[in-house]
């Protein structure tokens, strides 16, 4: 048993499983399939694995096929392409539930029943349904910027915090404040400063970002300064430094490597920082604040129809639409500063590989000559 768990190659998987290991200890088949091992699911299912074991949520290997290639392996071994699972779905119905249409064709067109319903009494359209009404509201995490460093480094945790901050307040709270509310204005202004808060959250995220950026740009403003002055390793070396300066910038580009590699560093690190706080995150809230901003100032106008405008309300809603101008306003100059910005670390740091071009040219030429004066004296 251990093993066959502990096999790094197929072909050590399969003589195991040759020599007679179980090959439906644990459930080998489904983790064949997810990390899309089709020879050793083949060989698995050829030695006798269960094509309709399922795993803790009562899924069997048909929910998690990667293509077509899998479902015919399955299919093979005659696994049952309508297994309900432990929530009461089929495989087809259960990609429908993704939203996944060609997985869904893919199943019908191996004969999967698309006429059945779920335990539920759901069919294949309300499946697709309930990906359409609800799938919005499932959160995927952040995927991570690939970049040399740690843009940890830059501000401090609770700079770092705020830029992150994510807003619980949707437009169902907006409606229980008011509903509990003893009066409709005194939900309406509960409401309000509901929303108060969630709009001071963007201007301190805004204002760690500005904080964050500023940490960054004096730190690589010592970065990119030292990179201007730096020299291929060795080549200040009496004697001996002429052939260093000649490996690594005549006979190969291992300086100007370096010194490329070293500004993509910094670009990365910048576009990522901005990335992970500003795109991902600020804007985000600047969005949902936005929309809730819009449906609280509409339900005051709409209040005002049916009951009559009052001083108090009107003055909310002016009060919400400034709000709201004045957020798109602060943002706008935000993004026109980071634009500035990215802007500027591509044309200093392509400043610094055009001259460390130069530079480096003209040292080799330098030491060149001064060589061939020695040598002659």
């Amino acid at each position: 048993k251990a093993a066959l768990e502990d096999a790094k190659t197929n072909v050590i998987r399969i003589l195991l499983l040759a020599s007679g290991a179980n090959p439906n200890y644990k459930n080998y088949l489904i983790g064949a399939i997810k990390s899309e091992n089709t020879e050793f699911a083949d060989a698995l299912l050829e030695c006798g694995a269960n094509p309709d074991k399922p795993d803790k949520s009562g899924k069997t290997a048909a929910f998690y096929i990667k293509n077509e290639q899998d479902l015919d392996t399955l299919i093979k071994y005659k696994a049952d392409l309508n297994y309900y699972n432990n929530d009461g779905y089929t495989p087809m119905q259960h990609f429908a539930l993704l939203g996944n249409r060609n997985k869904v064709n893919l199943l019908q067109s191996k004969n999967a029943d698309k006429d059945l319903k779920s335990l539920n009494d759901e069919t294949l359209d309300d499946c697709f349904n309930k990906y359409e009404k609800y799938n919005k509201w499932i959160k995927r995490p952040l995927k991570q910027p690939v970049f040399k460093g740690n843009i940890d480094m830059y501000g401090s945790p609770e700079l770092r915090n705020n830029m992150l901050y994510e807003s619980e307040l949707k437009a169902e709270d907006i409606d229980k404040i008011i509903l509990d509310a003893p009066t409709t204005d005194k939900g309406i202004y509960d409401a309000y400063k509901r929303l108060k808060q969630e709009e001071s959250k963007i201007y301190t995220a805004l204002r760690s970002l500005n904080a964050t950026l500023s940490h960054f740009n004096t730190m690589k403003k010592f970065d990119m300064q030292k990179l201007l002055s730096s020299n291929p390793e060795g080549s200040k070396i009496p004697v001996v430094g002429i052939a260093v300066q000649l490996k690594d910038t005549v006979f190969t580009d291992n300086f100007a490597k370096y010194i490329n590699d070293k500004c993509d560093e910094i670009k990365n690190e910048y576009e990522s920082i901005i990335k992970r706080y500003y795109t991902n995150s600020i804007l985000n809230l600047i969005l949902e604040y936005n929309e809730l901003n819009q449906y609280l100032t509409d339900g005051i106008k709409y209040v005002n129809y049916v009951n009559g405008e009052n001083e108090t309300r009107k003055k909310l809603a002016a009060s919400l639409e400034k709000s709201k101008a004045n957020v798109i306003n602060t943002n706008n100059s935000y993004a026109t500063k980071i634009k500035n910005l990215s802007e500027s670390y591509e044309k200093n740091l392509n400043k610094i590989i055009d001259k460390q071009d130069k530079k480096q040219s003209n040292r080799t030429k330098r030491k060149i000559v001064i060589k061939v004066i020695v040598l002659a004296l």
